[in-house]
């Protein structure tokens, strides 16, 4: 269940100070390219929290390709800047070592502040407050834990919280890892690095999904019944962003993504409701299983019900669970709570 009590007011927190002059060091958040690094300095401010700097792109190749009416910042961008932020704690205060491999089980965000971020020419600067929770060991080694971040934007006065992520990660050494790989497969892991030639099937029309350009468009085809619609997963293995690094499995990241597109365009056929006006503002995910790269994958999305408002001065908001399905076997389930803003001619009037 998707909920928001979150805590909206401005209020600045003392904090060390943290510099915004170079970005981390990329191996600690798992990144390959400099351009894919969000985060930029962190600092121990508790026995288990943690203080962590990111910078906002003010332009982005895929979280700024976008066509919606209302300038807003993607909240996969915060999803990402939370998860580096995450592991740069896990590497750099946790003892985890580096060729670890991040197995992700949940994540649960909302980001009712989303609207008090800065959109424009100049970057915005986020600071992340990681909390760690029920960490557990197994002979002096960290095998599990909760991190619980908060999201604060840099205003002119102080700071407005913008939303909170709740993520359960387990760690796995290499040969467990390769262990629990090589039992769902029956033949050899392919990368992602190693499919970058073969053929990748059309997307579907990138206007239905609110994007400019297909690159970063994750369905190929779309159908529907009475009940349901499916979607067939696409993998733009060329995309930099989506797939920085070589990549055994499709990241999570990928799927929330096509969830994200599937939601748009059942909200469009069935609602009526414009792509270009509708924004995600939560998100469950629930990560059962690896999705293979070398495997047709689709996506299910119930037949979504009307939107509805939880306050007259409220957006009508969209709730819809996406099943994604490899095979005959679920592998992961993801809510997403969408609301559909007034365009900026609507707020112009409105204001008038």
């Amino acid at each position: 269940m998707i909920t928001e009590s979150l805590d909206v007011t401005r209020r600045p927190l003392d904090g060390p100070g943290l510099s915004d002059r170079t970005t981390a060091d990329r191996r600690l958040v798992h990144r390959a390219a400099l351009s894919e690094v969000f985060v930029t300095d962190s600092a121990q401010v508790g026995d288990a929290t943690y203080e962590v700097g990111a910078q906002l792109p003010p332009q982005h190749a895929y979280y700024g390709d976008h066509t919606g009416r209302v300038a807003r910042v993607d909240p996969l961008l915060l999803l990402e800047c939370c998860r580096q932020a995450e592991t740069l704690v896990a590497h750099a205060y946790l003892g985890v070592p580096l060729g670890q491999h991040f197995v992700l089980r949940s994540w649960d965000m909302a980001f009712p502040g989303i609207g008090d971020i800065p959109v424009g020419y100049a970057p915005a600067t986020l600071r992340l407050l990681v909390e760690i929770e029920r960490p557990r060991t197994v002979h002096g080694v960290l095998r599990s834990l909760t991190y619980r971040v908060t999201l604060l934007v840099q205003q002119p006065v102080g700071e407005t919280e913008v939303g909170r992520v709740s993520t359960e990660v387990m760690f796995a050494s290499p040969m467990a890892y390769r262990a629990l790989r090589d039992t769902r497969r029956r033949t050899t892991l392919v990368t992602s690095a190693g499919l970058r030639d073969a053929p990748v099937p059309p997307p579907v029309d990138p206007a239905l999904v609110a994007r400019a350009h297909e690159r970063n468009v994750v369905l190929t085809a779309i159908e529907a019944d009475e009940h349901e619609l499916r979607g067939v997963l696409r993998l733009p293995f060329t995309n930099a962003s989506l797939f920085d690094h070589a990549q055994d499995h499709v990241p999570a990241m990928v799927l929330t993504e096509a969830a994200r597109q599937l939601a748009l365009v059942a909200l469009a056929d069935t609602h009526g409701l414009s792509a270009q006006h509708t924004h995600v503002g939560a998100i469950t995910g629930r990560f059962l299983q690896y999705v293979e790269l070398d495997e047709p994958t689709v996506l299910h999305l119930e037949a979504p019900r009307p939107p509805v408002r939880s306050a007259p001065d409220q957006p009508p908001r969209s709730t819809v669970a996406v099943r994604v399905v490899q095979g005959d076997r679920p592998a992961a389930t993801i809510e997403l709570a969408l609301d559909t803003l007034p365009g900026p001619l609507a707020v112009r009037r409105a204001g008038a």
